[in-house]
């Protein structure tokens, strides 16, 4: 271990070894950062100059000595190493364009309206917008704000805006994703585009409508002083739809787009997108995920299903679905091996993972949903972004789930909490299902406890050391008493706790 002070703003202890971390103090407590190295770090030391006035040396494990230093830009006194991008407007979506390696956010400011919309008569002809200036109205009258949004371009290299493409009056950003659409353009066959799905929303006299519009991120000439600003934003494809355009997804090639009720399947040709299939669900979609031909929805009301687009016969058909579930606010795919499994969460803060198995009998030929785990979050998950903080959902195999499965039983009823509190009440599903009595699944860990996880939270190396600390006060005798009954030892404890934190380390 190395101990440095003054490095920029930190101080801490570099631990070198196969695997390197650097451990930040601040006043908040220890923030561990693992450090990737081929081969590890042998060793590390500090020095200062004109030229590198925060830097350090270290030597790999190939014997490889490398000159570095901290960038000045990025916090590290937080669970995660974190730059503010500063954007000045609210962000609702975030795509990472690969092919040109850009981000794409969708965003929105408040301005004045001064703008209403009319209806030509009450009949069924087509609508108009009547923009009608108020510029009559005293000087003191306040105008009502409305959300303009636009769709930004932004570069990794710098963080700077490098285009921008504003949307129309009234016109709101649903959805945005990178999806990868069969093309004619390229050699591979598909080309990423950039969907943005919007809901115009003109007031309660004008029937909502919606828009699909497709960008392609092509290369430039750069401006003059800015050698960044070499991609920009075209639009390729824009068309109003019957109804509000509430989500989009891909699937084989073909763009799927939510229009109320209906799911669309449409290919991309010439600049025009084709209608290929389509299905009816119940109430409202608002929710579409895919992977290879299958897609995922979920509807306001109604649940999710599991739906197949097949592209040779252009249908698309209902596979299985969930009757229990009510209200999903959010849906994923959980790939582990070989296996599929389908994560959803409710507005109860519940999150639940189902899995299509024919042959089980509580799926009724595959006809429903079988429920495999759940979970109490305790808040609404909205697309698995909780509210002041970041999760993971990471799949375990069956011995290291039953070893601290066995762990955190173990704690959770034989030591004391804080308060009488219950965690294991309070991580017990609530589900809203009317009177029909379910038996919850459990199977998923909890990350705020010793024992980890299936469901990984950020906290995870304040379980390690909690456990560490737990070991060395007068909780010694009782938790060394419980992996004795359980059968196992701090060392293969601590062990899976360090392979699902490298698991799961994004920096």
């Amino acid at each position: 271990m190395t101990v440095f002070n003054n490095l920029g703003p930190y101080s801490g202890v570099v631990v070198t070894g196969p695997v390197s971390y650097w451990i930040m103090f601040s006043s908040s407590g220890l923030h561990f950062h693992p450090l990737y190295v081929e081969k590890g770090m042998k060793c590390i030391t500090f020095f200062r100059n004109a030229g590198c006035p925060n830097g350090f040396i270290y030597f790999t494990g190939e014997n490889a000595m490398r000159l570095a230093q901290l960038p000045s830009n990025v916090q590290f006194n937080a669970r995660w190493p974190l730059r503010k991008v500063i954007l000045r407007t609210t962000p609702h979506f975030l795509a990472y364009h690969p092919p040109s390696k850009t981000f794409v956010v969708a965003v929105s400011s408040e301005q004045p309206n001064k703008y209403k919309a009319r209806a030509v008569n009450d009949t069924t002809e087509p609508l108009e917008l009547a923009q009608e200036a108020l510029d009559m109205l005293d000087a003191r009258f306040v105008y009502p704000l409305e959300h303009r949004f636009e769709v930004l371009l932004l570069t990794p290299a710098t963080w700077e805006i490098i285009d921008r493409f504003a949307l129309e009056e009234f016109e709101h950003i649903s959805a945005l994703k990178v999806v990868s659409l069969n093309s004619e353009e390229v050699i591979e066959g598909k080309k990423s585009f950039i969907a943005v799905s919007t809901i115009v929303s003109q007031g309660e006299d004008v029937t909502c409508k919606g828009k699909v519009h497709l960008f392609d991120i092509v290369e430039v000439v750069p401006e003059p002083g800015r050698p960044h600003t070499t991609r920009k934003l075209k639009l390729v494809y824009s068309k109003e739809q019957r109804g509000p355009v509430t989500s989009l997804s891909a699937v084989s090639g073909h763009l799927l787009s939510a229009i109320g009720q209906k799911i669309f399947a449409w290919a991309f040709v010439n600049g025009e997108l084709i209608g290929k299939a389509f299905i009816d669900s119940d109430i409202y979609i608002h929710r579409l995920e895919s992977v290879k031909e299958f897609v995922l929805s979920a509807d306001i009301r109604s649940g999710i299903s599991l739906l197949r687009y097949q592209e040779s016969q252009k249908t698309m058909s209902l596979v299985s679905r969930d009757y229990d579930l009510a209200d999903a606010c959010a849906v994923s795919f959980v790939v582990d091996d070989f296996t599929l499994a389908f994560m959803v969460a409710d507005l109860d803060g519940n999150i639940y993972v189902l899995c299509f198995a024919p042959e089980d009998l509580a799926s009724l030929g595959g006809t429903r949903l079988t429920k495999r785990a759940d979970f109490r979050i305790g808040s609404c998950v909205n697309t698995f972004l909780r509210v002041g903080e970041i999760g993971f959902f990471l799949p375990l195999d069956e011995k290291q789930f039953r070893r601290l499965a066995m762990l955190q039983s173990k704690m959770t009823t034989q030591l004391q909490h804080v308060a009488g509190l219950n965690p294991r009440a309070y991580r017990m599903v609530q589900p809203n299902f009317g009177s029909r009595v379910t038996q919850p699944s459990k199977n998923i860990l909890d990350a705020g406890w010793g024992s980890c996880i299936a469901s990984y939270r950020c906290p995870l190396p304040n379980a390690e050391s909690w456990l560490r600390r737990s070991t060395s006060t007068l909780q010694f005798l009782a938790v060394h008493n419980y992996l004795s009954q359980i059968g196992s030892t701090e060392a293969s404890i601590l062990q899976d706790l360090q392979e699902i934190k490298r698991s799961v380390a994004v920096f």
